[in-house]
């Protein structure tokens, strides 16, 4: 397989060494913003090409994947470019990176769901994996409790443990736990210390109906150091790397442990090889729901109690369901403001005046093709429009108005006018000469752009209820 890698962290540096012992992988190119870093990348993989910019790696020899670290924007960038492209990103999971920042890249795995995959950096992971193989039950009995204590090396002399270094950690460290404790769905988080902002201590624990009760505390000390205890019902596998070193303090068999000299290394070598080969048991929906971990701890902290795990999933439906959201948000914004803009616009360029607005509304216009073309008798139709309006004439009833042909002769129009009248005055009505008027309609042509205003405004909130609605008729049963 051949890689090209763009970073910013040195988190990059153990994923090029692992490149480099794996006898699959090639490196073609490499690209850093910084030239420290990239110097110390051209020692891990010298007979890699350097790149003065990641366009240069984008357009260079082609590659099967990109070995990325680091949340620097330009890294960002470039990352979606790759992704863009149709190269495949390996993207390196280690506390030194923003845990918060880190999540960006969701947004580039929700494009190519398929071309993001993590790597983590973990110095537990090996051992974590070869004590969950060597856990025998029938000795120790039924695992019921994971303890595991970290100490990083304090810097300034300040022992204090900050949240985003706590983030950091828990993020790395909850990808192993998450192997030997896959059932969690409660977190409670602790911060202990002399002052509320100022924790020495923090505690995760993780719990749920049929996992196991896991524990996760992170302190600063002289130097680095970790205990990890798998604790059963008759008794406990412990372990501790410290100096260097890693050794068993309890075991009530042997047990055969990693080579402690570079932890973080054969575990990256061993995630980058099932990679390389397909079989990696790794995707970036298990980053996502890791996140959720740590966002369930951080509101665990604030509201002192212990919080369930809701995990969203981040798949093609979940995608549609946020599409679909944003479409409706939008369709309903369209119909207010175009409501708003189409009455404002209406109110200000109608045309028509209040007489044939009033007699329009009571249905008392007898327009043109009520009459037969170029003769004075009505139609079928204006017949029974005209027996209707004297059923409901009143005093009170608004003007008769016959529409008058402009172009038209006005004997034409007069002779219809009178026609109307004597049928009314036929049918008993009193000086209906007095409230049926000839005269021109101006503006007529307003109602239709109106109609067609409205069927624009309405339109996308119509098709948007539509597909919602064959939606919900189209699921299938649960």
């Amino acid at each position: 397989m051949k890689f090209a890698a763009i970073a910013s962290d040195e988190a990059i540096l153990p994923v090029l060494q692992a490149a480099q012992l794996c006898q699959q992988c090639e490196k073609l190119s490499l690209w850093a913003e910084s030239g420290d870093l990239l110097a110390r990348m051209r020692s891990m993989a010298p007979q890699a090409e350097v790149e003065q910019s990641w366009e240069e790696a984008l357009s260079g020899e082609t590659v099967d994947a990109v070995l990325v670290a680091g949340v620097d924007e330009s890294v960002l960038i470039a990352a979606r470019q790759f992704a863009q492209a149709g190269f495949r990103l390996i993207v390196a999971v280690s506390p030194s990176s923003d845990a918060v920042r880190f999540f960006d890249y969701t947004a580039i795995w929700q494009e190519s769901t398929d071309r993001v995959v993590p790597i983590f950096l973990s110095d537990v992971e090996l051992v974590a994996r070869n004590l969950q193989a060597a856990y025998n039950e029938d000795v120790l009995g039924k695992l019921w409790k994971i303890e595991f204590d970290r100490t990083i090396p304090m810097e300034e002399n300040d022992s204090t443990v900050a949240s985003d270094v706590a983030r950091r950690w828990f993020l790395l460290d909850s990808a192993w736990l998450r192997i030997l404790d896959p059932d969690s769905t409660h977190v409670n988080m602790l911060a202990t210390g002399p002052h509320p902002d100022q924790p020495v201590e923090v505690t995760i624990r993780l719990t749920g109906e049929d996992a196991i009760d896991s524990r996760w505390t992170l302190r600063c000390g002289s130097h680095e150091s970790w205990t990890l205890k798998l604790i059963g019902e008759n008794g406990q596998i412990s372990v501790r790397f410290e100096a260097g070193q890693l050794s068993i303090m309890d075991a009530p068999y042997e047990i055969a442990l990693s080579d402690a000299s570079d932890l973080v290394l054969h575990n990256t070598q061993n995630q980058l090889q099932r990679i390389v080969n397909g079989e990696t048991d790794r995707d970036w929906t298990d980053v996502i729901k890791l996140g959720e971990f740590g966002a369930t701890a951080a509101r665990s902290l604030l509201k002192r109690r212990t919080l369930p795990v809701h995990f969203e999933e981040a798949s093609e439906r979940s995608q549609f369901k946020s599409q679909m959201t944003a479409v409706g948000c939008g369709v309903l914004l369209w119909t207010m403001f175009g409501m708003i803009a189409l009455l404002t616009i209406g109110a200000i360029s109608d045309p028509r005046d209040r007489e044939y607005l009033i007699s329009s509304s009571a249905d008392f216009v007898i327009r043109t093709e009520e009459f037969a073309d170029g003769e004075s008798t009505l139609t079928a139709i204006g017949t029974e429009h005209v027996d209707q309006i004297a059923s409901q004439w009143s005093s009170s009833s608004p003007v008769v108005i016959v529409e008058a042909e402009v172009n038209s002769v006005s004997s034409l129009n007069q002779q219809r006018h009178a026609l109307v009248v004597s049928i009314f005055k036929n049918l008993k009505i009193r000086e209906p000469e007095q409230r049926v008027v000839s005269r021109p309609i101006h503006g007529q042509w307003f109602e239709t752009a109106m109609t067609f205003g409205w069927i624009v405004v309405f339109a996308p909130l119509g098709l948007a209820l539509l597909a919602q609605i064959l939606l919900v008729v189209s699921r299938p049963a649960e």
